[in-house]
Formats: structure tokens, sequence, C-alpha cells
């Protein structure tokens, strides 16, 4: 990698060498972290519903609700006129 440096500018000569190594360095993947690394080998937790068995009946089994009335409802016995 080569740097072009101008002569009559001699901030970009003096800081030439310096920004040409810090980039360097930066290009090359070691910056002021270190190189970048892969993330850890954990593998993933899969939970599927098909590997469990049956669950168990519940231990107070809920009282069946009552049926429909075995006879219609009475009509009114006052009648207002």
């Amino acid at each position: 990698m080569d740097f072009v440096h101008y002569s009559g500018d001699r901030w970009a000569v003096a800081a030439g060498g310096f920004v040409a190594r810090q980039l360097r360095i930066l290009l090359a993947g070691g910056g002021p972290k270190g190189p970048p690394s892969a993330p850890p080998a954990i593998p993933p937790i899969i939970i599927t519903p098909f590997n469990y068995g049956t669950p168990a009946p519940a231990i107070d089994p809920r009282i069946p609700p009552p049926g429909p009335p075995l006879q219609p409802p009475a009509p009114p016995r006052q009648r207002f006129a």
C-alpha cells in the first residue's frame, strides 16, 4: 500500500508515517481491542413439545357443570295490566 505525500504540505509529510502505520494496523484487524474473534461455540437449546410424555391428570378434577333445566321456566305469576 503506497501513500502519496505532497512535498508542499509539511504536516502530511510529518504525519504520513504515523497515519500509514495506524491505517495498516486497523485494516489488518489489530485495532485497540485486538483482532476480531468468533463467538463462543455454545449449541442452541431447542425445545420441542414432541419429546415429552403426556402430562398426568390434575389432582382434583373439575366438577362437571350442571346440565340444562329439566322443565322450561314458568310464566310470571303476577301480571301487570
